[in-house]
């Protein structure tokens, strides 16, 4: 049986892709087996596998493109890359920063946050993202 994190930070098929489950013969024994003993993970094994599955952005700084690349956890830059939408983080959400900059570095948008509930911010192809402890921000659609 997979189990995921408590965490939340991370949708099914990205903590299998993104954790390293995936590699060596993993996919295959998971493509195998998953959908006989454990059917409703079926999907997320098949979206990890093709490398198609929805991302949560957690910390760190994300460059936003039309097809991002899937995770790299050996790759040489620290920036991510995610896809353009609308992303919310809720819960008990304080003391952090996040900000939208264009590929200049010109500030479009950015927030202090020292208590809030819920954050939206609506990324668009181009722009840099910083999430510095706001929490994890989940695509709405």
């Amino acid at each position: 049986m997979i189990r995921r994190s408590s965490s939340k930070d991370s949708s099914p098929a990205q903590w299998l892709a993104e954790g390293g489950y995936m590699g060596d013969d993993g996919a295959a024994i998971l493509k195998f087996g998953v959908p006989k003993l454990c059917p409703k993970w079926t999907k997320a094994v098949k979206s990890a596998a093709a490398g198609d599955y929805v991302r949560y952005i957690s910390g760190g700084e994300f460059e936003v493109k039309t097809n991002p690349k899937p995770f790299d956890p050996n790759g040489e830059s620290d920036v991510q890359e995610i896809g353009p939408g609308t992303y919310v983080a809720t819960g008990d959400i304080s003391d952090c920063y996040w900000e939208r900059t264009s590929q200049s570095g010109d500030i479009i948008d950015n927030q202090f946050v020292t208590q809030a509930r819920r954050i939206t911010v609506t990324l668009r192809v181009g722009e840099l993202f910083k999430n510095d402890g706001c929490g994890t921000f989940k695509p709405t659609g």
